[in-house]
């Protein structure tokens, strides 16, 4: 998934930079990089707020001490 975002994010970037300027000159480089920039910026909220829906791992909380990770063991262990 990481690598297709990726390459779509590119796509997507270059196809708002081609739309909006060209290699041509410097101002319509210029003219097309603004976009690019300000899509690529909407892209970067999309993805915040995608990894803000995602549920978030429960990560078991580690014992104090040895003594309580022995307890642990042994109150799995007589499950």
């Amino acid at each position: 998934m990481r690598q297709l975002g990726g390459a779509f994010g590119v796509a997507i970037l270059a196809a708002v930079f081609g739309v909006a300027g060209s290699y041509a000159s410097a101002a319509s480089f210029s003219a097309g990089f603004a976009p690019a920039a300000a899509a690529a910026a909407g892209l970067a909220l999309a993805g915040a707020l995608a990894g803000l829906a995602l549920p978030g791992r429960h990560i078991p909380a580690e014992p104090a001490s040895a003594d309580e990770a022995l307890a642990q063991q042994q109150a799995t262990a007589s499950r």
